[in-house]
């Protein structure tokens, strides 16, 4: 649930945006969706419950999502 009200506070924005640039002529390439995409997948994967449950009992598991959040 954290997960998906986290990528929701970032992809409703950049949605809104990105439409309201289409619409005056001025869309947003391509390649900068699927950028923005994959770093919201990375962020999804970082805050995952199974990638949470490690970060909570290996260091190295925790030192890792804080790299993909960084």
């Amino acid at each position: 649930m954290l997960a998906a009200l986290v990528l929701a506070v970032y992809v409703v924005p950049y949605a809104l945006r990105a439409r309201t640039l289409a619409r005056r002529g001025r869309p947003v390439p391509g390649w900068r969706l699927w950028c923005f995409g994959a770093g919201l997948a990375v962020l999804a994967l970082a805050v995952s419950p199974p990638v949470l449950d490690l970060a909570g009992s290996e260091l190295s598991a925790h030192m890792a999502e804080h790299l993909l959040l960084a």
